[in-house]
């Protein structure tokens, strides 16, 4: 038995043999439905760079389950194909609509940062600014750090001009 990580109180955990032990003594029973297979491959397709296709695989998935489990990040992974596609004026309305139809989400933050770096990619980095330091003073998620991180660089890149 490996010991994977001990706690400063001596307990020891070893999830890997409990894992192994519940699952491959008896087999997986963790079934994908079609909606959540669809999810995945588009998913797939982002990390392999193929933003249109990967785009039609998510648009199918929200047609399909509008409220479902991974609606959010779908949503989300839409509006990134179109930022990948260079289509930027695409990719701001996808991001838009992901933050209004999911707005108490992970993907909801993580839209309001890529608006502010769209901005930045088309120069209105007052606009930019904007959401960066309202990320930064309203904490949603894990993105507040980076927002303060870059409002300040930009703020402080102001006071040089």
């Amino acid at each position: 038995m490996k010991v994977l990580w001990k706690h400063r109180s001596g307990k020891v955990l070893i999830c890997s043999v409990l894992f192994v032990f519940s699952f491959g003594a008896t087999g997986c029973d963790l079934e994908l439905t079609d909606d959540h297979s669809l999810f995945l491959a588009s998913r797939e397709l982002v990390m392999e760079g193929r933003f249109a296709e990967a785009k039609k695989g998510f648009v199918e998935y929200l047609s399909a389950q509008p409220t479902g489990k991974f609606a959010s990040r779908a949503s989300f992974f839409v509006a990134k194909c179109d930022l990948g596609l260079g289509d930027l004026p695409a990719a701001r309305i996808a991001f838009e609509n992901c933050r209004e139809l999911y707005p108490n989400t992970n993907e909801a933050e993580k839209s309001s940062y890529k608006l502010a770096f769209i901005d930045l990619l088309e120069g209105n980095e007052n606009r930019a600014l904007e959401i960066l330091r309202d990320l930064a003073a309203n904490p949603r998620g894990t993105l507040s750090p980076e927002a303060a991180a870059l409002a300040g660089f930009l703020e402080s890149k102001a006071g040089d001009q």
